[in-house]
């Protein structure tokens, strides 16, 4: 099996176990990493800028000061500030669903750095996730569009269309202001059926932000939610899930029932990301999840269709093969999932749903897009086939 992407590279290991881990061994990661790494001079990438703030935090509190700290201070100064700005207008987006009778579940950066960490400038957040019901998708749009909020075009697709809802998770929106939010009318975009969300909402806490009244994942539901969204490909190294989960262990273990866990892990079938998740955070960071957890989850049935479709998302569609594999293997789990949750027949085909996951609102869009991915693609696999073939003439029998 290919590495995972969502598994952290060394680099970013370090900064992980720098901004983390709770004894010398920080200090140790720490040192590792600025071996390598100049700060201001050299570069570094969005996931192990995101990761700044809390290193900073973290070493401050086990008593190491340098001057390499200050630029990190101001990091952390500048997300707080950002991350303030944004509650505010999640604070106030949520007031007006609540004004409308649309119940919301604020998912992910917000709810997590409010309820987990320390403070909110350890936590970088890009947008804000709300969930609402998923038959109340279609008013919760027509809402915010009626408050000036559109949704931010994906690839060739500038709205939201029955077929969306139907393949989809959630969609961003944004407003004149500059804010953003990621609307959920589900919660994780590998479970996108009937009656996924259910237990999310029934198990749900009450939260207040900002003096409106919403609702947050309890501890266990946060935790599933952050290893089955965290195990997926992204062009931004999506290497926070581990502070993300870290964190909701460390105040919320004691408050998840296990059994339950395996339970929903199975249902909302991330069984293999869940899985691969906690093991590594159990080897590398001593997460407190019981050894019997795993255990559990390894005994969890998996078809073949569910370890094909794990490896595509997991990993980088870096051509149209990959892509089209991508595409096929989810779509297969997605008509499983449907079929053995709902006992029917998932409200779109194959085609419908590659419109609106590859963001292309007709079949000739589609397709143009695979002409276009292949236009890309043959010259490189040529040019790899030549340079190989020259290679070998250029070595001469011995």
């Amino acid at each position: 099996m290919p590495r995972l992407s969502y598994l952290p590279s060394p680099t970013h290991e370090l900064l992980l176990k720098a901004g983390l881990l709770q004894d010398e061994r920080a200090l140790q990661a720490w040192r590792a990493w600025t071996a390598h790494v100049r700060l201001p001079d050299d570069p570094v990438d969005g996931g192990a800028f995101r990761l700044l703030p809390l290193v900073y935090h973290n070493l401050i509190a086990l008593g190491f000061h340098d001057p390499s700290l200050t630029l990190l201070k101001g990091i952390h100064r500048r997300t707080w500030f950002e991350n303030q700005l944004r509650l505010r207008s999640l604070a106030g987006l949520l007031d007006r669903f609540h004004q409308a009778g649309i119940p919301t579940l604020v998912l992910k950066g917000a709810a997590l750095a409010l309820r987990y960490y320390a403070d909110v400038g350890l936590r970088p957040m890009d947008d804000v996730d709300v969930l609402i019901p998923t038959e109340r998708a279609r008013e919760a749009i027509a809402l915010l569009h009626r408050w000036g909020w559109r949704e931010k075009p994906y690839r060739e697709m500038r709205q939201v269309d029955d077929n969306v809802i139907a393949a989809r998770h959630s969609w961003e929106f944004s407003n004149e202001a500059g804010d953003r939010v990621d609307l959920h009318w589900h919660a994780l975009f590998t479970s996108c059926f009937p009656g996924a969300d259910e237990s999310f909402w029934r198990d749900a806490e009450p939260w207040t932000i900002g003096g409106t009244s919403s609702l947050a994942l309890n501890a266990a539901d946060a935790l599933i939610h952050t290893c089955a969204h965290g195990g997926q490909w992204n062009p931004l190294p999506p290497v926070r899930w581990i502070s993300d989960a870290i964190h909701i262990l460390r105040s919320g273990a004691h408050r998840i029932a296990w059994q339950r866990f395996v339970a929903l892990t199975q249902w909302l079938g991330v069984t293999l990301h869940v899985r691969d998740s906690i093991d590594y955070l159990i080897k590398n960071f001593d997460a407190p999840i019981p050894a019997e957890v795993l255990t559990e989850l390894a005994r969890v049935p998996v078809s073949a269709e569910e370890r094909r479709v794990y490896v595509c998302l997991s990993s980088a569609p870096t051509g149209v093969l990959p892509s089209v594999a991508r595409i096929w293997h989810s779509y297969r789990r997605y008509q499983t999932l449907w079929m053995a949750r709902a006992s029917s027949r998932p409200p779109i085909g194959l085609l419908a749903y590659a419109q609106a996951t590859a963001g292309q609102p007709t079949p000739l869009h589609l397709i143009r897009r695979g002409l276009q991915l292949i236009q890309r693609d043959v010259p490189a696999w040529l040019g790899s086939a030549g340079k190989s073939r020259i290679g070998r003439a250029a070595n001469p029998p011995q």
